[in-house]
């Protein structure tokens, strides 16, 4: 040890000695702005770096409370034998740790005012930074590995520069607490961190200052991400493709900017979302774009029921159509056993989907063609995911014909006529069409449908009800329709509109049936829809 060091740096060194911290006599609140004992930063490196053989430091480390570091703090490469702590301490120049190695660091209410550059650092322990720390640049943390917790609360970051915390590629093996009256104006960079617990914003104040208040894009965390009730974020918020095992907890009181989720996924997700819109201030927005969660938090300020979701959905993606997030929601739904709501998420995809395509101009058929196509099927059955639909238009076909088959029946059931023997093999009397009782000529059309004939006793009676289901479902073979036919008496329509309109509507009528019965089959085997609430291909 140098025989010429200041008396403060002396009693640093007998202090380190002995594991006590060194604190000026009657020292009470530092004061950055005024008068503060003074310890050269060169001793505080050769304690931590072990540089003097006649100096053991004790296992507690360097431990200095309320001093102001005079010079140049450089641990760079170095591997300290003891924990770093600079309470209340005040580093007028830079704080260099880059790919140094510490069992721990706390900077807990100290203020730097040049560059805290820790890049590639290794901290076996803790770093804290809380208790009012200020920093007046970024600090760089990229790569940085931390074996315990990163604990900023009630921390200011108050940087010029773009990022207030560059912290990419960092790995802690514990929790992040940004909490507390935590307070940035720069962006805190988290691209690509690996977090082991949580990471906790709750109570935070972000400022991006005209950009990104956080951009944690690609970011893992192991536990919970928690933004809650007290936060309040001025700029985006960048979590694309983020992975959280845990909770991920959305409810800043205060929100400007964009909430780019994209690619991310969490197994719990929580918001403020009322139903209709976000419970909080500002102008809030949300990129959903493949977000993927497995469920909803179960508490009574998440609105988890369909109807509430599918505003947000549609609040979100606005004008845009994009399948995933529909198809998420569904399947957290279904999950929760909310099978009715499932289905009203699928339903509601395809006719967003129907919507974009008529807007589109991409493909080869009109937009009316579109417009049609799917009116056609969510009219019908719903797209797939209501295939009573299909049921409800079969009954419904099958009274309207049975009241005009039987209105067209037959004179001996009742009807007009209309309806006459479909097999030759009938007409054993008066096989021509008569007028009064005698044989037409040549050219002349009968007055009515009144022709005479006769049937063998072993010939199908006539039903309405019976030949307008025997007509409308294709597998169904009654006899009815191969027994009887609709006839109309003149080959012109104005001659005989009666007769035509029932064959007209009998064509109608068999090819509605055959529609209609393939597509709620189809509906209900599944081949139009799948149970996850994707499109078949």
């Amino acid at each position: 040890m140098p025989t010429d060091l200041p008396e403060n740096d002396r009693a640093l060194v007998e202090a380190a000695q002995r594991g006590k911290i060194w604190a000026p006599a009657g020292f009470g609140r530092p004061n950055f702005d005024g008068e503060m004992p003074t310890v050269q930063a060169d001793t505080i490196r050769a304690l931590c770096l072990g540089l003097w053989d006649d100096v053991r430091l004790d296992p507690r480390g360097v431990r200095i409370f309320g001093a102001r570091i005079d010079g140049e703090l450089d641990l760079s490469d170095g591997i300290s034998v003891g924990p770093l702590k600079l309470l209340g301490c005040h580093l007028q120049a830079p704080l260099i740790l880059k790919n140094a190695t510490l069992p721990s660091l706390y900077l807990s209410a100290s203020r730097l005012d040049a560059d805290f550059n820790a890049e590639g650092a290794h901290i076996n322990g803790d770093l804290y930074c809380t208790g009012r720390f200020q920093t007046m640049s970024a600090i760089n943390l990229i790569g940085a590995r931390i074996g315990g917790d990163l604990d900023l609360s009630s921390a200011c970051l108050d940087s010029d520069d773009r990022s207030s915390l560059v912290a990419d590629r960092i790995v802690i093996k514990g929790n992040v607490f940004c909490a507390e009256d935590f307070n940035t104006k720069g962006t805190v960079r988290l691209l690509g961190a690996h977090i082991g617990g949580d990471a906790d914003f709750g109570d935070a104040s972000l400022d991006g200052g005209g950009k990104a208040a956080i951009n944690a894009d690609g970011m893992v965390i192991q536990g919970g991400l928690f933004f809650r009730e007290g936060t309040s974020i001025n700029g985006d918020a960048s979590l694309v493709s983020v992975s959280v095992q845990g909770l991920l907890d959305w409810r800043p009181a205060s929100w400007t900017g964009i909430l780019e989720l994209s690619h991310a996924r969490a197994g719990v997700w929580a918001d403020t979302w009322s139903g209709q819109e976000w419970n909080c201030d500002g102008e809030p927005r949300i990129d959903l774009r493949d977000f993927r969660f497995d469920s909803f938090l179960a508490a009574d300020y998440v609105k988890a029921d369909a109807g509430s979701r599918l505003n947000w959905l549609k609040t979100a993606l606005g004008d845009d159509f994009v399948p995933g997030p529909y198809e998420n929601l569904a399947r957290v739904l279904r999950a929760a056993g909310e099978d009715a709501g499932a289905k009203r998420v699928g339903l509601e995809k395809e006719r967003a989907r129907t919507r974009h395509a008529v807007k589109s101009a991409k493909g080869w058929l009109p937009r009316s063609a579109r417009w049609f196509r799917g009116a056609f099927l969510d009219l019908t059955i719903g797209y797939g995911y209501e295939a009573w639909r299909g049921f409800a238009w079969l009954l419904a076909l099958l009274l309207v014909g049975w009241g005009i088959f039987y209105a067209a029946g037959p004179l001996d059931t009742g009807g007009s006529g209309i309806i006459k023997p479909a097999l030759p093999v009938a007409f054993i009397e008066d096989l021509g069409r008569r007028i009064d009782d005698r044989p037409l000529w040549p050219g002349e059309t009968p007055s009515d449908h009144g022709i005479g004939y006769r049937l063998p006793p072993e010939y199908p009676p006539f039903s309405g009800f019976w030949y307008s289901l025997d007509t409308l479902l294709p597998l169904v073979d009654l006899g009815q329709s191969a027994a009887w036919s609709p006839s109309p008496i003149a080959p012109a329509i104005r001659d005989d509109p009666w007769g035509w309109t029932v064959t007209i509507y009998l064509y109608f009528h068999i090819m509605a049936g055959w529609v209609l019965s393939t597509l709620t089959v189809v509906a209900l085997t599944g081949l139009i829809r799948r149970e996850d609430g994707r499109r078949s291909e």
